[in-house]
């Protein structure tokens, strides 16, 4: 670096990080502490961050006319530049006519089927061109292929895919035959532990001697599992994970994992949170993250997946909060607002990192999802019960058994099966042990019944969704004497029914024709679009749980009509949840950094 004069301050690259120097000032010594991890290296001479485009914007921005950038940062600057220009051309369907070059020559039936649809063709433009990205598209949208052609686009050989444990076989495996023969390897992590294990031998091995082009090792999230010890270490469930340097890093539905606040020193980051943080990638490498709900309804919560995809450049979450949110001190802690003070700042600052598009920027041939709300009056047992469990946390039952809620979180839950349904006590195997089960009367079984009488004879199918196992069950027992014949899948269906369930759901000359989900088992990883109705029994309190849902019957292989019915009941917790999911998905909607057409839509321009 050369000499400066008392005022200039001089910024270039050196060995992977920007080194600034100017002349001892205690204000320029704060004014650099504006670019992220800026330390003073003594054995330098000098300030040294991390080298991104955010420290070099942060620079110009506090020393302004007084930084002169030498030519390594200054040309490493204007590539930077360039891809983000790129980037923002992609986004619009602008791509590079020699993009994605191997894929159509390695996977050409792949690469015909994503060019079919030039937003997918897109999609992986951006991840290859990114390199560390989060694809956020609605479900529905083909995020695994877009995903699987950037790992042929990208050349890499080891590759790891971490997926809801539903998502593995039927998914992941299923897709990577289907789309990618002889070009790449699949490597299905199931079964107990020394199984599981010795999948990862056999994948190990497949990348020393095979000559297959790349290697796929498809995991579940509880595999990523690292758990601090007292001493300072990490014990992980599977440390054979933690060894390489991966070529292609996929994180399916992300969400379970990355949406957060909490970074790797934090005494509450969750295991697989820790884990995921812990995975190393070559310096060249790829990070994919995906979900169509990648926030947990809480923009703050994108910290998460931007510290996993760029950890040097987000690594404290407080830094990043104080540039885009309010935080308040209380008596105990600091908090965060949950929506950003600017918007349209908060956006941008996402662009060059996520890439979320909804069905109707991509797909307008798509009739949207019509939303039914129904607000129904409770049955006097039930609003009786749910009164008494409001003012005095217990309710007497018919039989002269009482309920009693035990904390505030126990209340909740039985306020919400109320507001469903009538309930019952079971007595269990022990004389401790009951139960709280639902029964009629319930104002909810009554209108669905009403509903399906209307829709029988009609083509189309029905699922119906409620957080609650037990209510499932109670209604598709009702529904079985009453002369229907249901389907369920809940947490409890094993792999192979729940791929019964599908291609039922999924068959028009099916006699099922009403199929009953729990909201979380059933709202990932699963098509059931020849459903054109869905009917919500009880409001979840996260939008997102909704948007995974409703997503399941409206998805672009199939252009059909469909509506959700979301039925609450009159004068109950219910409506509160309702209105808050719905201010979550407006929030979230305007900070969607997604193509500039869906932005003028948002904004009214």
């Amino acid at each position: 670096m050369t000499e400066s004069s008392p005022n200039r301050v001089l910024a270039t690259i050196m060995q992977g990080k920007i080194h600034i120097k100017f002349a001892y000032s205690p204000s320029d010594n704060e004014a650099v502490k504006a670019a992220t991890g800026a330390r003073w290296s003594a054995a330098q001479g000098a300030w040294v961050c991390a080298l991104t485009m955010n420290n070099c914007r942060a620079l110009r921005s506090v020393f302004r006319e007084r930084l002169h950038i030498l030519a390594p940062l200054r040309e490493w600057a204007w590539e930077q530049r360039k891809s983000e220009a790129t980037m923002e051309d992609i986004r619009d369907l602008d791509i590079p006519a020699d993009t994605l070059l191997h894929l159509q020559e390695r996977t050409p039936e792949l690469a015909k089927a994503i060019f079919g649809r030039p937003y997918q063709a897109a999609g992986t433009a951006f991840s290859i061109t990114g390199r560390r990205v989060l694809l956020g598209d609605q479900p529905g949208l083909g995020k695994t292929y877009q995903a699987l052609a950037s790992i042929v686009e990208s050349s890499a050989r080891t590759i790891l895919v971490v997926a809801p444990l539903t998502a593995k076989r039927s998914v992941w495996d299923a897709k990577i035959r289907e789309l990618l023969p002889g070009y790449a390897v699949p490597y299905l992590t199931e079964g107990d532990r020394q199984k599981r294990e010795k999948t990862i031998r056999q994948f190990f091995s497949g990348v020393q001697h095979s000559d297959v082009p790349a290697h796929i090792l498809i995991i579940n999230y509880e595999m990523l599992w690292v758990k601090k010890t007292k001493t300072g270490g990490m014990n992980a469930a599977y440390p054979e994970l933690f060894n390489p340097y991966w070529d292609f890093i996929v994180m399916d539905e992300s969400h379970h994992a990355l949406s957060s606040t909490y970074n790797t020193m934090s005494n509450r980051i969750t295991q697989t949170r820790l884990g995921a943080m812990r995975l190393r990638i070559q310096d060249n490498g790829y990070k994919l993250a995906m979900s169509g709900t990648p926030y947990r309804s809480r923009a703050k919560r994108a910290w998460g997946t931007l510290n996993w995809l760029e950890p040097n450049e987000f690594g404290s979450f407080w830094r990043w909060a104080g540039q885009h949110f309010d935080i308040t001190q209380t008596q105990y802690a600091r908090e965060v607002a949950d929506n950003p003070k600017d918007e349209v700042a908060f956006r941008n600052s996402l662009r060059p990192y996520v890439l979320a598009r909804t069905k109707a920027e991509v797909a307008p041939e798509l009739p949207p999802i019509e939303h039914v709300d129904v607000l129904l009056d409770m049955d006097p047992a039930q609003k009786r019960a749910y009164t008494q469990m409001e003012r005095l946390a217990e309710a007497s039952l018919a039989n002269g058994t009482r309920i009693t809620a035990n904390g505030i979180l126990a209340e909740l839950t039985r306020l919400r099966q109320f507001a469903c349904s009538y309930a019952e006590i079971v007595q269990r195997d022990k004389p401790d042990r009951i139960t709280m089960t639902p029964s009629l009367p319930s104002n909810k079984y009554e209108w669905i019944t009403d509903f399906l009488r209307e829709r029988d004879g009609f083509e189309g199918k029905v699922i119906i969704a409620s957080q609650f196992t037990s209510l499932l069950k109670e209604f598709m027992k009702q529904l079985e004497h009453d002369g229907y014949n249901p389907i369920i899948l809940t947490g409890e269906t094993s792999e192979k029914e729940r791929a019964v369930f599908q291609r039922r759901i999924q068959d028009p000359n099916d006699p099922a024709w009403i199929g009953l989900i729990n909201t979380l088992a059933g709202g990932e990883a699963i098509t059931l679009d020849r459903a054109d109705d869905m009917i919500i029994i009880d409001p979840p309190w996260v939008d997102d749980v909704v948007q995974q849902l409703e997503n399941r019957i409206h998805r672009i292989s199939r252009i059909h009509n469909v509506t959700v019915y979301r039925l609450h009941s009159r004068g109950t917790i219910e409506e509160r949840i309702v209105e808050l999911t719905d201010q979550q998905r407006q929030d979230l909607l305007k900070v969607r950094p997604a193509g500039k057409k869906l932005i003028s839509h948002i904004l009214g321009h």
